[in-house]
């Protein structure tokens, strides 16, 4: 009878702590929210929420990824956000996590990481100011005319090209293309800043040529393909390249600037993706590197046009020279929406040196001393990210948030500022 008693009460209490409901821990928080670069002695706050399965209130603390965790924070609603403040008292790359905690003391996971570089005072870079130029609509390219203290941007959108003060961020004129060339792609200006070149998006595929002393279209010629998209010019600039897109092919196609006649083509074959090029050519001019998007690395020489080597261990998207023509840097998608950078030797073609890039890198240039490395990337393609690089260590130094992603990047001729292209916006960056 006793264990009939025994095994009844078992039974009861088994019943009992099946049908209670179990609390489960809060989901793991959100990627706190904050900046992604800061400076040593400088407090910044960061901000993560996250939800409970019963709707219990939860607490947060956040990893600073230097050996501190911050105490506990009060309870919040749940999906309700936390904010904390750090300070790093050391440069380096810091990854930020954060925690919660339910009121029954059942914790998350930790969130996935913050990644925040923390760097001496010298190497702050930030947007000091943004221009929103009158009828810019989609800024595809933008170029310094030499000695003149103007840009010409070329909008994606428009049939116009627009001529931007340096000084003052005004625009100063507005060149009309000729009617049925269509938008503009890319525009880039002969050494001597005398003339441009300004590359359309329609049917037609019009190269115009445009006075830079009036800032008028002079002449123009026509190609076969659909239309245009990156121009480059030889160092002397005899010779201009023009990326034309067709059906299945996008060759180079050379053309003499004395009589604006094709003299050769560059074929890449049929498995190019894509619909633009990025081409860049030493001083000495021997050789061109380029690359379409998502593709590799080629270099042609330029005495016949032929392609003599690709880089290897890379897809390249976007290239850069350093000033002397020395080192050739270019960006690499990897998996999980990361890159590389790479730096090459131009003498021998050779992969000297690379460094990881947390996002998915874009278009670069090389600052005008050659100390710096810009390279444009996009986060889940919705916002942007500078990263500068300090030379010849390929070592990030910092990072600068964009609104959105950014399109092209210029830096300024001996001056420590970079306009940064994106949708009809230039930010404007410097320290």
């Amino acid at each position: 009878m006793k264990r009939l008693v025994v095994a009844s009460a078992v039974v009861l209490l088994a019943a009992v702590f099946l049908s209670c409901p179990r609390n489960h821990p809060p989901d793991a928080p959100s990627v706190p929210d904050g900046p992604s670069s800061g400076l040593i002695d400088s407090t910044y706050s960061f901000s993560a929420s996250a939800t409970d399965p019963e709707g219990d209130s939860v607490a947060f603390r956040f990893d600073w990824g230097d050996g501190r965790i911050s105490p506990w924070s009060d309870p919040v609603p749940s999906g309700a956000s936390v904010t904390a403040s750090h300070a790093w008292f050391l440069p380096g790359e810091y990854a930020v996590r954060a925690q919660a905690r339910d009121e029954s003391g059942n914790t998350s996971n930790w969130s996935d990481q913050l990644g925040v570089w923390i760097l001496a005072p010298e190497h702050a870079w930030r947007i000091t100011g943004v221009v929103r130029p009158p009828g810019a609509d989609y800024i595809a390219r933008l170029t310094f005319l030499p000695g003149r203290d103007l840009l010409y941007l070329a909008d994606e959108n428009t049939n116009s090209l627009l001529v931007l003060s340096t000084s003052n961020h005004q625009v100063v004129a507005t060149v009309p293309l000729r009617t049925g060339w269509g938008s503009d792609r890319d525009v880039v200006v002969s050494p001597d800043g005398n003339t441009a070149y300004v590359s359309t998006y329609a049917d037609s595929n019009y190269i115009g040529i445009i006075r830079t002393s009036d800032h008028m279209v002079v002449d123009s010629f026509q190609l076969p393909g659909w239309y245009s998209t990156d121009l480059a010019l030889s160092p002397n600039g005899e010779r201009l390249y023009v990326n034309c897109v067709f059906d299945d092919s996008m060759p180079i196609y050379v053309v003499r600037t004395s009589d604006l006649s094709v003299i050769d083509s560059i074929s890449f074959g049929n498995a190019i993706g894509g619909d633009y090029a990025d081409m860049v050519i030493p001083p000495e001019g021997e050789y061109m590197y380029l690359t379409f998007e998502g593709e590799e690395v080629y270099v042609v020489r330029l005495a016949d046009h032929e392609i003599v080597a690709t880089l290897p261990e890379c897809v390249g998207i976007g290239l850069a020279l350093d000033p002397e023509g020395e080192m050739l840097y270019f960006g690499s998608w990897s998996a999980a929406d990361t890159g590389c950078g790479y730096a090459v030797s131009t003498s021998t073609n050779a992969i000297l040196d690379s460094v990881f890039v947390p996002y998915l890198p874009g278009r670069l240039a090389v600052s005008p001393d050659g100390e710096y490395l810009y390279v444009l990337c996009s986060v889940q393609y919705e916002r942007g990210v500078l990263i500068v690089i300090a030379l010849p260590e390929l070592e990030v130094v910092w990072t600068v948030r964009l609104r959105h992603p950014g399109r092209r990047i210029l830096a300024m001729p001996d001056e420590d500022r970079l306009y940064v292209t994106s949708g009809p916006e230039i930010y404007l960056v410097g320290r």
